[in-house]
């Protein structure tokens, strides 16, 4: 596992020196617009550079969440029961580190600079705030990932997804993020495949209403996956209808939980 942290330590750092480039922007522009305004040295200006900061934690925690399991998955180590702590351990400690180095840059700015300590961590806390939810969160997403894994009974055909490619961030939602690969390569095709070819094999035994559809939704995601260039709108579109029509049809959960893991490659977070 040491040389997949590597790698994942790696890949974070190019990541991280990007989000820190944007953060330093970001905050080149609050502080102009406050010293426009007259009021560097206020309360607001403190609330606006610790929020400009805070609100880059979701992409924070979420990219490292995705680089961890993809260089996890490249390196053949599998998430399960006996090592889900020990992954999730990985993530808080990173976080935890990332959330001081954030508190240390906000902690340097003009309108912080004129503050005093005390009232300076009061408002530093939001970073914590931000974090610890983030923290909670993977944890939460790591256990389920290992449930998952679990579930699967013996004899029945598992899927290996391995992704390559530069991944970027999305957001899906007010403070919600997502990872995406750029155009939809290899690794991200692969994987959305094996989850329809799971999808495929539970909706043929299944009697529900939205059967039909369910296939039909199936038929032309793999098609247009097939392509020499597929086109990423249109598969996310059908991925998303297929992940609505599946949310409907609860013996088809697991295939669910599939389409769910590969279509946030390509953009799409189903709840």
């Amino acid at each position: 596992m040491e040389n997949a942290l590597n790698d994942f330590r790696e890949l974070l750092a190019v990541e991280t020196a990007k989000i820190d480039r944007t953060i330093t922007e970001t905050h080149s522009a609050s502080i102009s617009f406050l010293a426009s305004r007259g009021i560097l040295n206020s309360s607001g200006g403190m609330i606006k550079v610790t929020r400009d900061a805070a609100d880059t934690i979701p992409m924070h925690c979420q990219t490292a969440f995705t680089l961890l399991l993809r260089t996890l998955t490249a390196h053949g180590v599998q998430v399960d029961q006996s090592n889900k702590d020990a992954v999730a351990a990985v993530l808080r400690t990173w976080i935890e580190e990332r959330l001081l180095q954030l508190k240390a840059l906000v902690s340097i700015t003009a309108p912080m600079a004129h503050g005093n300590p005390a009232q300076n961590e009061s408002y530093l806390k939001e970073i914590d705030e931000r974090g610890n939810l983030e923290i909670r969160r993977i944890a939460g997403e790591i256990a389920l990932i290992a449930a998952a894994q679990g579930r699967e009974k013996p004899g029945q055909q598992n899927f290996s997804m391995v992704f390559n490619g530069q991944v970027g961030v999305v957001q899906t939602g007010a403070g919600s993020f997502g990872t995406a690969n750029q155009n939809i390569d290899q690794g991200a095709s692969e994987a959305l495949i094996a989850a329809l070819s799971k999808i495929l094999a539970l909706a043929t035994q299944d009697d529900s209403p939205q059967r039909d559809d369910v296939l039909e939704l199936v038929a032309d995601a793999r098609s247009e996956l097939e392509k020499d260039k597929p086109n990423a709108l249109k598969v996310k579109s059908l991925v998303s209808g297929l992940g609505d029509a599946l949310s409907l049809m609860p013996k088809l959960k697991e295939g669910y939980d599939v389409l769910k893991w590969a279509g946030s490659f390509v953009g799409v977070n189903l709840p």
